[in-house]
């Protein structure tokens, strides 16, 4: 993991292990049928302190492509959070499509 944002679609069983070894040092936690599945990945990087999050906030079809829109979680200036690099992110499962899957930042980051 490093300091930039990173997107993936996960189109493969192989891939898809490789992210969960990267994730959790471990196995996959179920099994990915790339007949049947692909996957989006969303990782924002390296954070200064605990209380961010990423969440797909929208999933839409857009022309010939499934569009997935994101926003960050960013701690409120007065909440206590743990003093620590964290590194959030989110992995979906979907049902295998012929679309084109884009992932985008939505425009609003929100304080929490």
């Amino acid at each position: 993991m490093g300091n930039e944002d990173r997107v993936s679609v996960i189109n493969e069983a192989s891939h898809w292990g490789l992210i969960w070894k990267e994730l959790l040092r471990e196995e996959q936690p179920i099994d990915f049928d790339e007949r049947l599945h692909q996957a989006v990945y969303i990782a924002l990087g390296v954070r200064p302190t605990g209380g961010y999050e990423v969440e797909i906030v929208r999933a839409f079809e857009e022309g010939t492509c499934l569009v997935l829109e994101y926003i960050e979680h960013q701690p409120a200036p007065d909440r206590y959070v743990l003093q620590t690099l964290t590194t959030p992110w989110v992995m979906v499962l979907l049902p295998r499509t012929d679309l084109r899957v884009v992932i985008r930042q939505a425009n609003a980051t929100r304080a929490e």
